[in-house]
């Protein structure tokens, strides 16, 4: 069975969850990322577009707490549908899973101007962490 599976999560900052996007219906090879110049396409595999040729999703999300006894994770950061199905969780290992100087393709490209989602404002939720960010930088 499944006892025992969580022990040792609590001690970890981050998590990775993999799911399967079980409502995803279609996809293109060509999408329009929310970021960056409108009209520019990038191919599916350059983008982190929902919709795929293979219905799996990767989240880093933040732990919050671990229930081993009920074989419960709480965690921050998680954008999914109610009932999709979690596949696994694998901890977040900085020295494996951090590349801080690692290139972006296209999006290192995008200037500032452009950087806006397709809704503006943000959400204040959105425009809360945006904050939060900047703060951290400066």
């Amino acid at each position: 069975g499944l006892d025992h599976t969580l022990r040792g999560l609590a001690g970890f900052d981050y998590c990775w969850a993999i799911t399967l996007m079980h409502l995803n219906a279609g996809w293109k090879p060509l999408v329009r990322p929310p970021r960056g110049p409108r009209r520019a396409k990038q191919g599916v595999f350059a983008t982190r577009a929902p919709h795929r040729p293979n219905p799996i999703a990767l989240s880093a999300l933040k732990v919050v707490e671990v229930d081993e006894a009920a074989l419960r994770v709480t965690v921050e950061g998680l954008d999914l549908l109610d009932g999709t199905p979690v596949l696994d969780l694998k901890p977040y290992v900085p020295y494996a899973d951090s590349f801080p100087r690692a290139k972006a393709g296209w999006v290192d490209e995008v200037r500032a101007e452009e950087d806006r989602l397709g809704y503006w404002p943000p959400p204040p939720h959105l425009l809360q962490q945006q904050r939060s960010v900047s703060d951290a930088g400066s």
